[in-house]
């Protein structure tokens, strides 16, 4: 709403009046008049706030509540006047303030003062202190949270999940979310400073108004104290009624949670989900219903209403089961009468692992999740051995795999299968050193060599002689081995895509010039897959596109440019190779055979192929 439209201008003129009110005197009927639309301004507030499905949506309620709780300070001042004024004739304050008085003392000072009290206790104490607490709190942490939504928001943004307009748009939201929580932590003082005025001026009016009836008026002290003291509390409660309904909706609308339905909607909603809660409720109050003193017909009618009302939710969470079941299906079932049905079963798995049902419970906690780590020092251990980054491992369960068995996929081609047990250690050693040992002899699923799965509960521990693991480390070794041996095919477009922009974050000026100019992705992704291939580490990059740079200037051959960087990694793999000592253990070739060997090496597109002679083979 813009300031100088004719409702603009009305609401200025309006709050000017208020203010007005404070020093210009009310007729009685013009009080009667105010006293009402109070009353019936601060109810249409709280059915707004029960009605609302985000807080947003009031934005203005903290300025509203400045304005009611002036408005209302106005009328306490505006009555406060005529009672001392006017207070001893009849209608002399109106027919609102002695009606209120009177319905709610029923004749008894005490009994009027007291109800007062209590509202103002809870107003103050309970509703206002608790809901001031939210909006600090809220206050507090949506602050805190403005950086990290204003960097989600750009990351979507670049990301073009969403446009500009839609990041604008959010940005917006974001900001009125931290100004309306803090605005309605400050505007919680209003309302506590209006209930606490609400008790001096009713002091003020006792006190005053008996004076003067006594000593002005020249009344008898009993009535004038009946008078003045129905009309205090007559206006106090005609005041404070209003104020304790906007101090309600103050706490509705700072504990609303965002959702898409009314507040009375998501109680009835998240209530009646839970059909068992309320049958335990209805068959505590039956109970409650037989105790000897209380009243049965009460508690044994409310029994009844919940355990009913526990079984009409409980069938109607059934039916909307059966009903999300049958949609789904329903779902399943046209979607497979579509292409784009069978188009996401047309995507392969990098690398995955097929279980056995006796093995399922390794996928369970905390065994799912040591599983899980395993994984994630694998790829670890492979990005600083081969400089490959292991993708993800997809884990699922094979019920025509054998009970203990195991398959890896490489992908979605099984290469590699197995049988372990799930809840007993391999010990792997000598045959001298197992055949004392109690338990199934096996193999190394690793290195084929002699092996032994001890019994259930064994706590053998590994030494010098045997190397004792448990069944995720068998799983994850294997799983390392085949790996390794299929890091060339693992290693594809996109994962050579993602090396090449995590170097160039870290040292653009190698890629700069290199690729696409004189080396297309799939030579580069040749040439990396050439060396991993023969377990030559890639982790030094830099030195690989470099002789990338300089050998592909004159040829194109995958193979010769991974050759050229064997020579200029191979400082590197002499160290790979060598032993503590730094001696490097190899067996040379007579110069005889490797001329013979030479010449059945033939150089092609595809790489070096090796062409021998069965009777050179069997020689």
């Amino acid at each position: 709403m813009q300031s100088g439209t004719p409702v603009g201008v009305g609401f200025s003129l309006a709050v000017l009046a208020v203010v007005a009110m404070l020093v210009v005197p009310l007729p009685p009927w013009l009080l009667d008049a105010l006293l009402a639309l109070d009353i019936m301004g601060a109810a249409a507030v709280l059915v707004v706030a029960l009605t609302l499905r985000e807080s947003l949506e009031f934005a203005a309620f903290p300025s509203l509540l400045l304005v009611a709780t002036l408005f209302r300070l106005g009328l306490d001042v505006s009555a406060t006047r005529l009672i001392l004024t006017q207070g001893s004739e009849p209608g002399g304050a109106g027919t609102v303030i002695p009606a209120f008085g009177d319905f709610v003392m029923r004749g008894s000072v005490v009994v009027g003062l007291l109800m007062f009290a209590i509202l103002v206790v809870v107003q103050l104490l309970v509703v206002t202190n608790g809901a001031q607490r939210v909006a600090e709190v809220a206050a507090r942490f949506t602050l805190d949270a403005m950086p990290g939504k204003q960097m989600a928001i750009d990351a979507d943004l670049h990301a073009g999940v969403i446009d500009a307009v839609e990041a604008k748009r959010k940005r917006k939201t974001v900001q009125a979310e931290a100004d309306f929580y803090g605005a309605m932590d400050g505007a919680g003082k209003f309302v506590r400073g209006d209930a606490i005025a609400a008790l001096v001026i009713v002091a003020i009016n006792i006190v005053a108004g008996m004076s003067i009836g006594v000593l002005g008026k020249h009344m008898d002290f009993a009535t004038a104290a009946r008078t003045f003291t129905l009309l205090s509390v007559g206006n106090a409660l005609a005041t404070t009624v209003p104020a304790f309904l906007l101090s309600t909706a103050m706490g509705v609308i700072v504990t609303r949670a965002a959702s898409a339905q009314s507040l009375g909607d998501d109680l009835l909603r998240q209530i009646f989900a839970h059909g068992s809660a309320l049958r335990t409720v209805g068959i505590s109050m039956l109970g409650l219903a037989l105790v000897p003193g209380l009243p049965h017909v009460a508690f044994g009618v409310l029994g009844a209403l919940g355990f009913a009302g526990g079984r009409v939710a409980q069938r109607a969470e059934l039916r909307r089961q059966a009903s999300a079941i049958a949609a789904e299906k329903q779902r399943k079932n046209a979607d497979a009468g579509k292409p784009e049905g069978a188009v996401a079963l047309l995507g392969v798995e990098q690398l995955g692992i097929d279980l056995g049902e006796a093995l399922l419970p390794l996928l369970d906690e905390p065994a799912g999740g040591a599983l899980l780590a395993r994984i994630g020092t694998l790829r670890k251990a492979l990005a600083l051995e081969l400089g490959i980054v292991l993708p993800g491992v997809h884990v699922r369960d094979d019920l025509h795999l054998p009970e203990r068995g195991y398959a890896i996929r490489v992908r979605d081609r099984v290469v590699a299968r197995g049988q372990l047990h799930s809840d007993r250690p391999l010990c792997i050693a000598s045959p001298g050193v197992l055949s004392p040992l109690v338990g199934e002899a096996t193999l190394d699923p690793v290195t084929g060599g002699p092996a032994k799965w001890l019994a259930a509960g064994a706590t053998q521990d590994g030494d010098d002689e045997k190397i004792v693991v448990d069944p995720l480390a068998v799983l994850t070794s294997k799983l390392g081995a085949v790996a390794r041996d299929h890091a060339a095919a693992l290693l594809g477009r996109q994962e050579v895509q993602w090396l090449l922009d995590h170097l160039r974050r870290l040292n653009p000026a190698v890629i700069k010039g290199v690729v696409p100019e004189l080396a297309g992705l799939g030579l580069v992704q040749r040439v990396l897959q050439h060396l991993v291939r023969e377990r030559v580490s890639i982790r030094d990059l830099v030195a690989i596109l470099e002789t990338i740079a300089e050998e592909a200037e004159h040829t194109k051959d995958a193979t010769a440019i991974g050759e050229a960087a064997r020579v200029r990694l191979s400082p590197w793999i002499c160290a790979s190779l060598a032993d503590p000592a730094s001696v490097i253990r190899a067996i040379a070739l007579s110069a005889s055979f490797e001329g013979r060997l030479s010449t059945i090496i033939t150089a092609t597109e595809r790489g070096l192929l090796l062409g021998i002679d069965p009777a050179v083979a069997a020689a």
